[in-house]
Formats: C-alpha cells, structure tokens, sequence
C-alpha cells in the first residue's frame, strides 16, 4: 500500500511539472504574441494572464515541493517498515529455533519415559516371580511345618501312651 502511494506521489509530481512546464511554455508563447500581434491594451490584459500564469507557476512549485515531501516521508515510513518487519521475522525465526529445541527435548523425555515404563513393567514382571516363589516356598514350608506338626503330634501321643502304660504298670 505504501508503495502504491509512493508510485501515486511520483505520478502527481510528474503531472505538476509537466503542468508547469506546459504553463512556462504558454507564458513564452504569449509573450511572443503580445509582442508581435496587440497594442497596449492587450499587453496589459496579457501582462496580467502571465502574472497569472506566474502565480500558477508558483502554486505548482509549491504543491511539487509538498510531493517530494510526502514521496520522502513514505519513503522513510516504508524503511520503518521493512526494518520493523524484518525484525519481526528474525524474532519469529528465534522462536522457531527455540521451539524445535523444545520439540527434542520432549522427544527425549518421552524416549525416556517410555524406557522407564519399559524398567518398571519388566520390576513388575520380576516382582511378580519372585512373589510366587516365594509362595511355592511358603507352601513348601508350610507343608513341612505340617508334616512337623503331625510327627510331634504323634511323637507326644507316643509318650503319653508310653507314660500313661509306666503309670500303669
């Protein structure tokens, strides 16, 4: 947009001086008229189209100056604009860069939870091994605490009848 209206500037700068070009050209091309052609009377009415014409000449100068101003101040206004934006850009690609590393430092730590599960599943696995051997064990000791149990049930029968046939006899 900025520079559609630098482009319009020029084209209205262009316009004025071809206007005070063609105003320049009239005023010669009448003067040379006057002199050739009428009296003093229309010298004077002349003298006073070219103090016009001067006058116009003057205007158009003055709005060229005002042109070129305004060409300028677009021009430094666009300059601000592409620093501003490349700015903008550079930051965005800072970001960027910043949010890959981001990006791979979750991978890592995801590549690294996920070992961790894969640790914890198989201690879980293992725990639940050595769970059941130790409940084969248990049962084992438990089995011969049983037989234990049965033999020094029959061992103390044994001696009460053995005490019970002393006491007798």
């Amino acid at each position: 947009a900025r520079e559609r209206e630098a482009a319009q500037l020029r084209a209205q700068l262009a316009e004025v001086a071809e206007a005070r070009d063609r105003a320049e050209a009239l005023a010669a091309s009448l003067e040379r008229d006057l002199e050739a052609k009428f009296g003093a009377e229309q010298a004077q009415a002349l003298e006073a189209k070219d103090r016009e014409l001067a006058a116009a000449r003057a205007d158009a100068q003055a709005r060229a100056v005002e042109l070129e101003e305004a060409l300028e101040v677009e021009r430094t206004r666009a300059a601000a604009a592409k620093n501003t934006s490349d700015g903008v850009l550079q930051s965005l690609r800072l970001k960027v860069t910043a949010l890959e590393g981001q990006e791979a430092e979750l991978a890592a730590a995801r590549a690294d939870k996920e070992g961790m599960r894969k640790e914890r599943d198989a201690a879980l696995v293992r725990g639940k091994e050595l769970e059941r051997a130790h409940e084969v064990r248990l049962g084992a000791s438990r089995a011969e605490c049983e037989r234990l149990e049965g033999e020094l049930a029959a061992a103390r029968r044994a001696l009460e009848e053995a005490e019970a046939a002393a006491a007798a006899a």
